[in-house]
């Protein structure tokens, strides 16, 4: 959980869900070293891994992150049949194919599903015409795979990723997020070539598959594209960073006459106003992480107030935290040190009231079990089932405001998934997105996505919907 973010404790579902699913973790490896040995066109260790993976878990959907930032729809079914055609098993392959269709993830994942059907229309053919298939000898010749093109592409995604890391790291450095705020226009720089990435990412994926070495030499190109433009952000932030720094650091010049004569017979006093100004920037820091710790501390507290009984006391003290995180979100990197003192006394009265009431409810007895409907579309969810997610969510009303807002989150998460799946081609699901994450707000306004049940993607488009 990323601190300051509620979790969201209507699911406690969640937790069970992924205790779960630990139980049979070491599938997410075997399917690791399958997609490693995919990409070095090991055809019989792939199959190999892809049986292992398919025989620990065989129901496919979820995402799994494969290295860095490169995660894979987890297609074990699917991958297996690619590596039986290119062993020469289109038998095997196309019993593979048909459970990866029977359970219909590889549909809603477009790449995979258009070479599915190319190659199950290649074996179809070669199996009705009673072409022998040797078992170790392709089906058909087929061109020489571009592999130095394919090592070129991937080498360029892992730089890539380094390259978005250290931009990733910027972001999270408070010593630099006035440069942010200062300068909006940088952060939508560094977005649009995280995208590029990830377009660039899927046609590595796409070309891995049909051996397309132009489409491979294009990805390389875009992401080195991408790369070029996040050096120049991170560049500039970091000089803009060391800027502000030598002009907080630099000392305040005075015109105030020196006295030439006699050397002053008390004790020396400052002129005044000498070196006010970077002890104001020094106490305007200060208060900024007071006040930053603070509103963490408190929205995490808001976050589990939520669960508690309604109350007279603990919505009067709830209005009153939640009114002041507002002041907070108002504040910027020169607000005055006394507007700075005001929000931060604030939250820390309300602070102190809020964990009494929390601490003399942790006994009461449990709370109502979330609506059956919520916790299938969360199951659906963590099962990558991203359609069926929004259809369990599409026509749900939930009277409760905080299963209100959860529903609308998670919807907004799924489609927002659709949309990234489709290549980011649907506007129609961007929008739809966006209004649940605007109703979502407007429900429970402190309401954010838990950083281990939601991808970082969701969580940057969560944030800057407004």
């Amino acid at each position: 959980m990323v601190s300051g973010r509620p979790r969201l404790r209507p699911l406690a579902l969640v937790a069970m869900l992924l205790a779960a699913a630990n139980a049979t973790a070491d599938y997410k490896q075997s399917f690791r070293k399958g997609i490693e040995a995919i990409d070095l066109q090991d055809w019989a260790g792939a199959a190999r891994h892809m049986r292992e993976a398919a025989a620990e878990q065989p129901r496919e959907g979820e995402r799994v992150r494969i290295v860095a930032v490169r995660f894979e729809i987890y297609l074990p079914h699917y991958y297996l049949g690619l590596a039986l055609y290119h062993t020469g098993d289109c038998a095997g392959a196309l019993r593979a194919w048909e459970t990866s269709e029977e359970q219909g993830r590889i549909m809603s994942a477009p790449d995979e599903y258009a070479i599915l059907k190319g190659l199950r229309d290649e074996c179809r053919r070669r199996t009705s015409a009673a072409e022998p298939v040797t078992p170790g000898k392709p089906p058909a010749p087929s061109p020489p795979f571009p592999t130095e093109e394919l090592r070129r592409a991937q080498a360029g995604l892992a730089r890539a990723a380094e390259a978005e890391a250290a931009v990733t790291n910027l972001r999270r450095d408070p010593d630099v997020a006035a440069v942010w705020l200062d300068r909006p226009a940088l952060g939508s720089r560094a977005d649009a070539a995280i995208g590029k990435i990830a377009t660039a990412s899927g046609w590595v994926k796409a070309a891995s598959g049909q051996g397309d070495a132009a489409q491979l030499t294009r990805a390389t190109a875009l992401t080195t594209e991408a790369i070029g433009e996040l050096e120049a952000v991170r560049q500039e932030v970091e000089a803009r960073r060391d800027e502000l720094q030598r002009v907080q650091a630099r000392p305040i010049p005075t015109t105030r006459p020196q006295a030439p004569l006699a050397p002053p017979l008390g004790p020396a006093v400052p002129a005044p106003g000498a070196g006010m100004p970077a002890a104001e920037d020094a106490r305007r820091t200060a208060l900024r992480r007071e006040v930053g710790t603070l509103t963490a501390e408190a929205r995490s507290a808001l976050g589990e107030a939520r669960a508690r009984p309604a109350s007279a006391e603990l919505d009067g003290v709830r209005r009153d935290l939640e009114q002041a995180l507002v002041e907070a979100d108002r504040t910027n990197p020169m607000s005055p040190p006394a507007d700075l003192e005001r929000v931060r006394d604030r939250i820390a009265r309300s602070m102190p009231r809020l964990r009494q009431i929390i601490a003399r409810s942790s006994g009461a007895p449990g709370h109502p079990a979330p609506p059956a409907e919520l916790r299938a579309a969360v199951e659906a969810f963590l099962g990558s089932n991203y359609l069926r997610t929004v259809d369990i969510l599409a026509k749900q009303e939930f009277a409760e405001a905080r299963a209100s807002a959860v529903a609308l989150l998670l919807r907004g998460a799924a489609r927002y998934a659709l949309y990234l799946e489709s290549g980011k081609s649907d506007d129609t699901l961007l929008r739809a997105a966006d209004a649940d994450v605007r109703a979502c707000r407007r429900v429970v306004p402190a309401l954010t996505p838990d950083a281990a049940f939601f991808s970082p993607a969701y969580s940057e488009f969560f944030r800057r919907a407004r």
